[in-house]
This record gives C-alpha cells, sequence and structure tokens, in this order.
C-alpha cells in the first residue's frame, strides 16, 4: 500500500521522519477522534506566483510526519532577470539560491508528481505507473482521507487557484476544501493568533529554521497542529469553495 517512509523520492529533504522534536506528547483523555486519516500540512512561497510547494502528511492517530514532499516550483511570468533578482533576494539569505535553481520545475510537472506522491500514499486515485515512469494500466483506489492544513486562506483560496490559471493548469478537486488553522486556534483556544509566530508563542513551542523557508514553516506548523490535537481540537474543515462559481463559505463566524 505504500505507507511506509522508505523508498519513495521526496524532493531531497533530509528531515528526519516521526514525531518533531517536543512533541512527544502523552495522549490525553480529552483528544477527539478526528475526521480524516491524515492532515496533509502545505505552507506556500512566492506572492506573485509560487516558488516553493512544501506538503508534510501527518498521522492524526500517532501524531508523526509520516513522508514529506518539496518542490522549488519556476515560475511563467519572470524575465530571466527578475527571477534572479527575487530568488537572490528570497533566498539568498537562506543559502538556498543556487538549489533553487539547479532543482525548479514548473509548476504543471509539480502537481503531477504531487498527485503520483498522492497516489503511493493512498491518498488519491491512481493508475500505477513502471520504474521507467510509463503507466501500468493497473488503477489503484484512495485507501485514506485527508485535509489540506494551511496557516491563513491565501495558499489554497488564492494562490493556487491564480497559479493554475497563469500555468493553464485545471485545478485538481481537493482543493476546495481546507483548514486555516488560525481559525480552529482561535474558536478552540479562544485566543487570536495573526499567524505562525503567534500561535508557536501561544503554545510555547519554539520556531524551528527559518520563517518563510517553505518546508521550516510546515515543520513548524505540524507542531502546532499535532499540539492542537493533543488538546482536543477537532479540526475540520475551515473553509469550503463552490466547484461551479468558486464562491468560497466559511465555517466560523470569528475568523482570522
Amino acid at each position: 500500500m505504500g505507507r511506509g517512509r522508505g523508498g519513495y523520492h521526496h524532493g531531497g529533504d533530509q528531515r528526519p521522519y516521526g514525531k518533531p522534536p517536543g512533541t512527544d506528547y502523552e495522549k490525553k483523555e480529552e483528544r477527539k477522534e478526528q475526521i480524516v486519516d491524515f492532515f496533509l500540512v502545505l505552507d506556500l512561497e512566492g506572492k506573485q506566483e509560487i516558488l516553493e510547494f512544501p506538503v508534510a502528511i501527518v498521522n492524526v492517530k500517532t501524531l508523526e510526519v509520516e513522508d514529506f514532499f518539496h518542490r522549488y516550483v519556476r515560475p511563467v511570468t519572470f524575465s530571466d532577470e527578475q527571477l534572479a533578482q527575487y530568488i537572490n533576494g528570497k533566498y539568498g539569505k537562506f543559502g538556498l539560491t543556487e538549489k533553487w535553481f539547479e532543482s525548479a520545475m514548473p509548476f504543471t510537472d509539480v502537481l503531477v508528481q504531487f498527485n503520483d506522491w498522492l497516489g503511493h500514499h493512498g491518498l488519491l486515485h491512481s493508475i500505477l505507473r513502471s520504474e521507467d515512469g510509463e503507466e501500468t494500466g493497473e488503477e489503484r483506489q484512495a485507501a485514506y482521507s485527508f485535509l489540506f492544513v494551511t496557516c491563513g486562506n491565501w495558499d489554497i483560496k488564492t494562490q493556487i487557484p491564480r497559479q493554475c490559471a497563469i500555468s493553464k493548469f485545471d485545478m485538481p478537486g481537493y482543493f476546495h476544501e481546507w483548514v486555516n488553522l488560525k481559525d480552529v486556534y482561535l474558536n478552540f483556544y479562544k485566543h487570536k493568533a495573526l499567524g505562525m509566530r503567534s500561535m508557536l508563542s501561544g503554545l510555547g513551542i519554539q520556531l524551528e529554521g527559518d520563517h518563510h523557508s517553505g518546508k521550516d514553516d510546515v515543520h513548524n506548523i505540524c507542531k502546532i497542529v499535532m499540539r492542537m490535537v493533543n488538546d482536543g481540537a477537532l479540526v475540520e474543515p475551515t473553509a469550503k469553495r463552490a466547484i461551479e462559481t468558486g464562491y468560497v463559505t466559511y465555517k466560523y463566524q470569528h475568523r482570522v
């Protein structure tokens, strides 16, 4: 079924899987049964176009990270000069400029690989491929359910549709609902947090890595959602987009 951690290329990230430091929680009696099997923690980078696409799979029962998908994304509308200046300004401070240019690929290729990755983990109906990438004709049904978890609505409400339009790629149906973790945080703890750092601070969790490096932000958001689940929060979709109209409705009256 492919639920194991090894054997699948996930973009070269060497971050260890399992429980991030400081999240080896003793299971509380008030922990609620969640409505899905896995959370997909997503945090995009890039304002005009997506430049980084990192996603972690969190097992809601074990509160462990099972795998990590990470790609740098080459934009469509930038000139070479604009791109060099922008990437150096954003990723140079992390020492990642060279790595970005070596590995960045078109968004359309990223989504194709992401779909294959979801299928590999039993999260999406898929047609199996051979080692050389050819379709075998054998199909695999989705065996597990999942929800996207983001720090805000922007990633999936705004940026995914925008990038799909720019890249002329039909937006996958799984992007029509998501969890804005800030809204769950507000309505569970009754305390407003404007961003990831505020939530980390409110929960007494240390920020690890570089803020606005996508893979590090995903790692930190994973720690927040794990803590919230252990504290008894029910993590449900906070926003849904109508397929026909694109109109977005929200679960909570009080939102961030």
